[in-house]
């Protein structure tokens, strides 16, 4: 077996270990058994740390998809994988398999309904990130990487929570950069790219997106 494979099949324990101890938390590993919340190259020396699986995308796929069905299903996802290809961090287009060049995961590996997760108050998605941390904390001992990118503002605030706790080693290094739902779905009122509030997939959001990709690629390297 290949290093990449006894590294997924130690996170699949390590899954184990928490729904068995958390009954709470939705378990749909039996009707998807694809889904395990991370995917890539653990050993790339960049990852890419996103918050919690969206319940939607992952029963619109059918229990015959693979791992490399993640993070498809909208255009946020399709915008993320499509920057993760064109920087390089993956060969072949976004939707591609394999070619992997950099690790995607999620602090939080059960699937939930994005419409009650942003309903939890901000203790409330804490606790449970910690509940999760055994399995973050494996990850980043077993393949610790040159750089770990927080995606968007909530998965920062988890990622510096569970360092502060000592629940996950500390990163070599990390970094933050917007959320691919943020770009695609939000508008952004800050003024900060133009004088004027832009919509979702505004091109110059777009282009700022971009350059985020470009100084992840440069600061991981």
């Amino acid at each position: 077996m290949t290093a990449s494979g006894v590294f997924f099949d130690g996170v699949r324990s390590k899954i184990e270990d928490v729904h068995r101890r958390h009954s709470e938390f939705l378990d749909l590993r039996q009707q998807h058994p694809w889904l395990t919340g991370c995917l890539g190259d653990p050993f790339a020396g960049i990852w890419f740390l996103a918050e919690i699986p969206s319940l939607t995308p992952v029963t619109s796929h059918g229990v015959r998809q693979s791992p490399e069905k993640q993070w498809t299903g909208n255009n946020a996802a399709l915008l993320f994988r499509r920057m993760i290809a064109k920087h390089g961090l993956k060969t072949g287009t976004e939707l591609s398999d394999g070619g992997w060049c950099c690790y995607i995961t999620n602090a939080i590996k059960y699937a939930a309904p994005a419409e009650v997760w942003k309903k939890k108050r901000r203790e409330e998605r804490l606790e449970v990130a910690r509940a999760w941390a055994p399995v973050l904390a494996w990850e980043l001992e077993t393949a610790p990487p040159r750089l770990v990118v927080a995606l968007g503002g909530r998965v920062h605030d988890i990622l510096e929570d569970l360092i502060k706790r000592k629940l996950v080693p500390v990163p070599q290094r990390r970094e933050r950069i917007d959320h691919y739902s943020y770009i695609a779905r939000r508008a952004d009122t800050s003024r900060r790219l133009a004088p004027r509030a832009l919509g979702p997939m505004d091109p110059l959001r777009l282009a700022d997106y971009d350059k985020q990709f470009d100084r992840i690629v440069r600061d991981g390297s």
